[in-house]
């Protein structure tokens, strides 16, 4: 599964980014919203989640 993070705290999306990859989930971090914007539009391949950080 592919997934895009969307976490600016570093210690955080570290965890979350590790714990993905993990279980076998290919991740990309972005840490605003202007850059997670630009992943999904930009993307050559379509993403299956988004984890997004809303505060």
């Amino acid at each position: 599964m592919r997934v895009l993070l969307v976490e600016d705290d570093e210690l955080l999306g570290d965890g979350i980014c590790s714990g993905l990859k993990h279980y076998g989930h290919t991740v990309d971090w972005v840490k605003d919203g202007k850059a997670a914007y630009d992943a999904l539009s930009q993307s050559q391949e379509s993403f299956d989640a988004v984890i997004l950080d809303l505060a």
